[in-house]
């Protein structure tokens, strides 16, 4: 018997590092991403997301603060994950980012075997 994966969105500009994310979560995880915040919105009234991933620094007229916000105050969006996924890791940006409703923090370079245990562990406890 298969089980549904969990459908996640990954926010983040850096052509790159998209193929490596992707690579680490696509085994367990349905994931798309787009490269925007414009885009971001689009998605998800379109589809309905267990997790969102979003780059800080974005492309276009939104960051990512910006875009998590929008996100949220769609439809059922309220109470799930929000990763914010950024190189900014100075001191006072993970609290920063948690105090604007994010409620992760993942430092670039991103350490995949961290991430995959957090998303897993944020999916399995109860909001």
């Amino acid at each position: 018997m298969s089980r549904i994966k969990p459908k996640l969105l990954l926010v983040e500009d850096d052509l790159k590092l998209i193929p490596l994310i992707l690579k680490h979560l696509e085994d367990t995880y349905n994931v798309d991403y787009v490269q925007e915040g414009t885009e971001a919105i689009k998605k998800c009234s379109e589809n309905n997301y267990d997790a969102f991933l979003i780059d800080i620094v974005l492309p276009g007229d939104m960051n990512g603060i910006q875009t998590a916000k929008k996100i949220r105050e769609l439809k059922n969006n309220n109470n799930k994950p929000y990763f914010a996924v950024t190189g900014l890791d100075l001191p006072g940006d993970k609290e920063l980012f948690l105090s604007v409703g994010f409620t992760h923090h993942i430092a670039k370079p991103i350490n995949f075997p961290e991430l995959l245990k957090l998303i897993e562990l944020v999916l399995k406890s109860p909001r």
